[in-house]
């Protein structure tokens, strides 16, 4: 029975390390990827470079009988066979040493995370949270995801990853790792020793759109102060900054598009931009070096070393028919986007993606993270091509994007001299059909990074003077 329950957990100690690699490369952007392939080549001798001349494209034909889904690796005794023919290094905590001298927020938070005493369990946990936190310092990745990266740690729970969440967020800088713009605010005026913060929180909380449209006055009759104290939480507010991972060393990774798509006679084809990446291969002579190894160590460590490399070239191929199909399904659904501009984007989840592929929302999520797409309208992030859908009069769904496009043409015509409120762009809006609500204007508005009224006016009449 003992020798029983030990195989079990070899099996799924394998499994879960070759899922891990295999999620990791996955995520890695395309530049961050080519240097990993070049350490690689260096490190392990039984890898050799295909000239690109004789590479060999990847059969899309493929694509349709594989199955993408949490990267399927066999059964589990497959796993525990290969046990011993890899090395696993964790380096998803680390993806930006290799390119910047300066501390990356990530680096920050980590070496806080190490002074504070946490258990092994809530280190692993905070290390999975600093992993998914942006460079703005905002935290990406929702509870549940995060839970994914940890599934073989059964005594992990939602809970457990909620209040590590919470111990993060109280690291330096303040606001670090929160979801949201308001989020990231609130946690700042937890800071705030002053009797101001209680309205500061009620104003962050409830009248964030107030604050957007600068409407002061407004505010001081929902709130029912004075006008001084107003201009106090005011203040505290504009002390706060929205942007927490600001000052840091950012990285600096190229922007490598992962597939290019083109307009060809047959239509629109979407391919994988294959020349960025080293191609990797066994190198044809291993066996007879194993033949001319006669100690039993060193064939233990080729054996190793090819286990690694056959594991490697496996997940790579995983990774590119994926990120593939993901980006075939993107291009299929955003048609009139790449014919048409912005203002004909679709709405489009990353739910829709995972069910067309028959794979889990994660996966697509991970498919998407850092990964760009040349077209003729430009590079994009896989990301820009979701949106949210809004209902118009005819009841058909519009993709949130192509309002923001609207939104953005609206600013862009008005009078300078009288610039359209929030109101009045949600009043236009609604007359084209569009049941939408002012602070959702708002919210857009300030997505794409358009001041208010009076800065727009304010700043018009600088400028002309």
């Amino acid at each position: 029975m003992r020798q029983q329950l030990a195989l079990k957990q070899q099996q799924k100690f394998a499994f879960n390390l070759r899922f891990n690699a295999a999620v990791q490369l996955l995520q890695m952007p395309a530049a961050e990827l080519k240097l990993k392939l070049r350490d690689e080549l260096n490190s392990n001798p039984l890898l050799e470079e295909i000239d690109h001349t004789q590479d060999v494209e990847l059969n899309e034909e493929c694509l349709a009988s594989e199955s993408f889904d949490d990267y399927s690796m066999g059964s589990e005794s497959g796993a525990a066979e290969a046990v011993d023919d890899w090395q696993y290094t964790d380096h998803s905590f680390d993806q930006y040493s290799y390119n910047t001298a300066a501390q990356t927020i990530h680096d920050h938070l980590l070496t806080q995370i190490r002074g504070l005493g946490l258990s092994a369990a809530q280190h692993r946990i905070a290390k999975s949270v600093v992993a998914a936190i942006d460079e703005r310092g905002y935290l990406e990745s929702s509870n549940r995801d995060i839970h994914s990266l940890l599934f073989q740690n059964g005594d992990i729970n939602l809970a457990d990853i909620d209040a590590v969440i919470r111990i993060v967020q109280q690291c330096h800088p303040a606001g670090v790792g929160a979801r949201s713009l308001k989020e990231c605010l609130l946690l700042q005026n937890q800071l705030v020793d002053d009797p101001i913060a209680e309205t500061v929180r009620v104003l962050i909380s409830d009248h964030m759109d107030l604050l957007a449209e600068e409407d002061y006055e407004r505010i001081k009759q929902e709130l029912a102060i004075d006008m001084e104290r107003v201009q106090h939480a005011i203040a505290v507010i504009k002390s706060f900054n929205p942007i927490p991972g600001n000052g840091f060393g950012e990285p600096v990774l190229a922007v490598i598009p992962d597939v290019i798509v083109q307009r060809t006679s047959r239509g629109w084809k979407t391919e994988l931009n294959e020349a960025v990446l080293p191609k990797l291969r066994i190198a044809d002579d291993y066996r007879r070096t194993i033949q001319q190894t006669n100690n039993e160590e060193g064939n233990r460590y080729i054996k190793k070393r090819l286990g690694s490399a056959n594991l490697l070239l496996d997940n790579l191929k995983r990774r590119h028919r994926t990120i593939l199909a993901v980006a075939q399904e993107i291009v299929a659904r955003q048609l009139t986007f790449l014919e048409f501009g912005e203002h004909a984007m679709q709405p489009l989840k990353l739910r829709n993606i995972a069910d067309a592929l028959n794979i889990h929302e994660s996966t697509v999520s991970r498919a998407c993270s850092h990964k760009y797409m040349a077209t003729p309208r430009g590079t994009f992030e896989f990301r820009y091509f979701f949106s949210r859908s809004i209902a118009n009069h005819t009841g058909e769904a519009e993709s949130a994007k192509s309002i923001m496009h609207r939104v953005r043409m609206l600013i862009e015509s008005e009078d300078h001299c009288k610039p359209l409120s929030d109101q009045k762009l949600t009043d236009l809006l609604r007359s084209d059909g569009f049941d939408i609500a002012r602070r959702t204007v708002a919210k857009y508005r300030s997505e794409m990074g358009i001041p208010g009224t009076r800065i727009r006016k304010n700043t018009e009449t600088v400028t002309t003077t």
